[in-house]
């Protein structure tokens, strides 16, 4: 494995955000959601699709867990046509339910 720093990590390195590694990653243009795969870290870097809430239920990391299971709920709901209040209601109680 080769290390990026040795030692303290540079302020300046730490200030480009483009350095960062994000936990999970949402398009919204594409309502595409999915999470960094954390059992394979440090050795590789891999991201797992996420479209529906199931999806969402296997993911690591308390942070994690609930912004991938609200995202993951919009990315399920996104397409579905709901006529009334009472559809879109019955819905999220089976979502809630799993």
């Amino acid at each position: 494995m080769e290390f990026v720093v040795n030692g303290p990590i540079p302020e300046d390195f730490m200030m480009n955000k483009g350095n960062r590694l994000s936990a999970f990653r949402y398009d919204k243009e594409s309502n595409e959601l999915s999470v960094l795969d954390q059992l394979l870290l440090p050795h590789r870097l891999d991201f797992i699709p996420v479209k529906n809430t199931m999806d969402a239920f296997n993911v690591r990391g308390a942070p994690l867990i609930a912004v991938v299971g609200a995202l993951g709920l919009l990315v399920e709901m996104t397409g579905l046509d709901f006529k009334t209040p009472e559809s879109l209601i019955k819905f999220l109680k089976i979502k809630v339910s799993i």
